[in-house]
């Protein structure tokens, strides 16, 4: 049973964790709606990775890490900051192109890219860390447990993460067939404007 306990624990943590709409979850929606499901997909796997890799980060080490993190918050806010924020601009910038069957076109390169921007995007922001030993206190998890347990536990978060993403992709994907290429364009906007909005609370933040 106490298997069974890490493992669900775990993934509601994913879901949880993936939930807040953040710059990543912003990226995601936005190319969800634009490109199709894949490439909000992506995205999304780009936020899981980064979830999972705080989780591990709480996982092993959370007494060392947790007294680093306070030490240097500053630090990590304003360059976390200053790289959101261009990525949120380069996401305003960004020309939408439409395909025959109404969606954005994308190349796999493109894949490859949204999952690296969104993955940097969700490390660039220490908050997430910080989210991530509330997380792990209010599951009852952040006390010692043997190593094979916080395997478990970190796997089943990634697990939870990625299937929210793969839900929350395909439905948002649905709604494409109602979108014009002006609203695309209106839709990237707004999403920069989100994620460079939250790149300058880190940034005022960190000052």
């Amino acid at each position: 049973m106490e298997i069974v306990t890490y493992i669900w624990k775990g993934f509601v943590m994913g879901l949880c964790a993936s939930a807040p709409i953040g710059p990543v979850a912003l990226m995601a929606i936005s190319k969800s709606l634009n490109e199709g499901r894949r490439s909000g997909f992506y995205c999304g796997l780009g936020g899981a990775v980064t979830d999972t890799t705080y989780a591990a980060v709480v996982a092993f080490a959370i007494s060392f890490l947790h007294q680093f993190i306070q030490q240097h918050t500053s630090w990590i806010e304003l360059i976390g900051g200053l790289i959101i924020m261009y990525l949120g601009w380069t996401m305003f910038r960004a020309q939408p192109r439409m395909a025959e069957d109404g969606s954005t076109a994308v190349t796999r390169k493109e894949y490859g890219v949204y999952f690296l921007k969104a993955t940097v995007t969700g490390l660039s922001n220490a908050g997430a860390l910080f989210i991530m030993f509330a997380l792990f206190a209010s599951f009852g998890l952040s006390q010692a447990r043997p190593f094979w347990a916080s395997c478990l536990v970190v796997a089943s978060l990634f697990a939870g993460a990625v299937s929210y993403w793969a839900v929350m992709s395909f439905l948002l994907s649905k709604l494409h067939r109602f979108v014009q290429l002006r609203h695309v364009l209106w839709i990237n906007r707004l999403a920069g404007l989100g994620v460079i909005g939250f790149g300058l609370y880190l940034l005022i933040r960190s000052l």
